[in-house]
């Protein structure tokens, strides 16, 4: 249920950046990807409540739960590679097949880190340093846009 929503939604996420051009990219991108640190945040503080007050709730009510939760994470998460793929086309389309090979290998290897990491620290640490990842992507995002930007004028 988790992989399935997260799936779908990251893949509307991303869809919805199609809209987004290339000179608009550094307010929409921020808008987007500071949408993310919101919803993470809110996810990170609100779940745990949830899942103690739902635990012994009927099995739909508890995978309606997980949909409701993971859906707008999802959707938000989906926005970060393909708003970091057309600031990077924008300025050096040639790194483009490089970024989708890098994509797919951190990917794997992420999630290996993330159940190694969670099954010495726990799920809630792994949490907070995923979500310092994306505070570090939305800053590297901040930063190349105005360092883009700054070479526009």
């Amino acid at each position: 249920v988790v992989l399935f929503t997260l799936l779908l939604a990251s893949g509307l996420g991303s869809l919805s950046t199609q809209g987004i051009q290339v000179n608009n990219l550094t307010r929409g991108g921020m808008l987007r990807l500071g949408g993310l640190l919101g919803m993470l945040i809110i996810f990170g503080l609100v779940t745990p409540l949830l899942i103690r007050q739902f635990e012994s709730a009927a099995m739909v009510s508890r995978i309606a739960l997980a949909v409701v939760i993971m859906s707008p994470l999802g959707f938000f998460m989906g926005m970060a590679f393909p708003l970091g793929m057309k600031m990077v086309g924008a300025r050096s389309p040639e790194l483009g097949p490089w970024l989708w090979g890098l994509n797919g290998a951190m990917s794997v290897c992420a999630s290996v880190l993330a159940v190694a990491l969670a099954l010495i620290a726990g799920i809630a640490t792994t949490f907070w340093i995923g979500f310092a990842c994306y505070l570090l992507t939305f800053t590297a995002f901040v930063w190349h846009s105005k360092k883009i930007y700054a070479n526009t004028i």
